[in-house]
């Protein structure tokens, strides 16, 4: 029962974010029409603390899906006072961090709209702080030299591909 009141709500998203690209007052879910997600946004893209897989299904490429993971820089356990703090929260498992920051993000791309920008909403969050609460907009941007931007919450975060072109850009613009 769970399973399903969670897709229920990501479908509800779904819909609302099909709403929210229609091009005119007045057209309907059916009325939308979208364009595969361009390929130079999936795969693997990093900053400093942070990491994002987007990944586009090949039997509907007009849908998307981003997954965010964040460092939330609060451990579960302080090491120094052994309190435990909750989620959410960064960890330790086998000798490597674990990120607490978690987002599930659905991407659409509307017909008509430039390559350079796709729309996302969050599907589901472990920290509401990182990239907004479940409904919440993202915008996904490609920049000159394949470096994406994310924007949520009022801020802009540039993430590096295994295809960046970091010449044109500031030292570390992805972080250390």
């Amino acid at each position: 029962m769970q399973v399903l009141r969670k897709l229920l709500r990501i479908g509800t998203v779904f819909v609302l974010a099909l709403a929210a690209a229609l091009p005119a007052a007045g057209a309907t879910a059916q009325d939308a029409e979208l364009a595969p997600i361009p390929g130079m946004y999936v795969g693997s893209w990093s900053h400093h603390g942070a990491g994002v897989l987007i990944s586009r299904s090949d039997a509907f490429p007009q849908a998307g899906n981003a997954i965010v993971q964040w460092r939330t820089y609060t451990w579960c356990q302080d090491t120094l006072t052994n309190k435990q703090n909750p989620p959410p929260c960064d960890m330790i498992v086998n000798n490597e961090i674990t990120d607490g920051g978690i987002a599930s993000i659905l991407l659409l791309h509307p017909q008509g709209q430039d390559d350079a920008t796709l729309s996302g909403v969050v599907e589901a969050t472990s920290d509401p702080g990182g990239f907004g609460d479940q409904g919440a907009d993202v915008e996904f941007t490609m920049l000159p030299g394949n470096m994406l931007q994310l924007t949520a919450n009022g801020q802009s975060t540039m993430f590096c591909g295994p295809n960046t072109d970091l010449s044109q850009y500031p030292p570390s613009p992805c972080g250390a």
